[in-house]
């Protein structure tokens, strides 16, 4: 017997509609069609869900280049340090040092080693003469200007002649203040020796030059000068003896009323007077 499941009506086994609503009856599983639902069902139940296992790298050996004491031959090989330091020497040969260099630096050579050191030293030497050339004219200005300012401040007239020496400008110094004397003819102090030789020319009132004439003339003239009583003095205390100042063709000496600066330099005598101490 089956029971409707709608009505609750009790029916024959094989009904397949209930007599009393009319409701389509289901047949009952049987006992093989549950177990094979059931078995089914636990097929069905959801995977669980695993990580993927990643695979492990392979690690290479690496292999090592085999140590070897081989040195760089031919054009490549090293130069021992007697090797530079012969080189070297060879440089500083004049001009003959110089070409090799310039052979070297240009390829001229075995080793490249040697040409790269060629090149370097090149290099250092042109920039070295540039250099030097650059400080020498700074250096040539900067002493021009020196003894112009000089002349300038000291008022120191060389006259016409443009080329006397910077040694007769600072011998002459001692005439910057400009002596008086004590009568003249044509310039010169009435009073003092005469140089005994040349051709007089007055510059100024405290200079007056002696042309045509030697050095040979000046020592002679500092001869007399000496008679008179004049003694050498360094006035500008530059800490010259008398020796050396001759050797710089010039003398400086007072008589204690006079003071006298004089000096030689191409030809020309030039004796500066004044009364008063430099």
């Amino acid at each position: 017997m089956i029971t409707c499941n709608k009505c609750g009506a009790s029916l024959a086994e094989d009904t397949r509609f209930c007599t009393e609503c009319g409701n389509k009856i289901e047949a009952a599983a049987t006992p093989a069609e549950a177990a094979v639902t059931e078995e089914v069902t636990e097929e069905v139940k959801e995977p669980v869900y695993q990580q993927p296992v990643q695979p492990q790298p392979v690690v290479q050996p690496v292999q090592q280049a085999p140590k070897t004491d081989a040195k760089p031959e031919g054009k490549y090989a090293l130069i021992s340090t007697g090797g530079f330091i012969g080189i070297t020497l060879l440089m500083c040969i004049p001009l003959l040092g110089q070409l090799l260099l310039i052979i070297w630096a240009l390829g001229g050579c075995k080793k490249k080693q040697k040409t790269y050191y060629a090149r370097a030293c090149l290099i250092l030497m042109i920039i070295s003469i540039a250099f030097t050339a650059l400080i020498g004219f700074a250096a040539k200005k900067l002493v021009t200007n020196f003894i112009n300012n000089v002349k300038e401040e000291l008022n120191i007239d060389n006259g016409d002649d443009e080329e006397s020496s910077a040694v007769s400008s600072i011998l002459g110094l001692v005439t910057g203040a400009g002596g008086q004397s004590s009568g003249s003819s044509d310039g010169w102090p009435s009073d003092l020796p005469e140089p005994d030789a040349g051709e007089m020319k007055q510059v100024s009132d405290y200079r007056t030059e002696f042309h045509d004439t030697k050095r040979s003339d000046m020592m002679d003239y500092i001869e007399v000068l000496q008679d008179e009583g004049f003694e050498y003095e360094d006035f500008m205390d530059f800490g010259y003896t008398e020796d050396e100042m001759l050797d710089m063709n010039g003398w400086w000496g007072t008589d204690g009323e006079w003071y006298l600066s004089v000096s030689y330099n191409d030809g020309v005598i030039t004796v500066d007077y004044t009364t008063d101490r430099p």
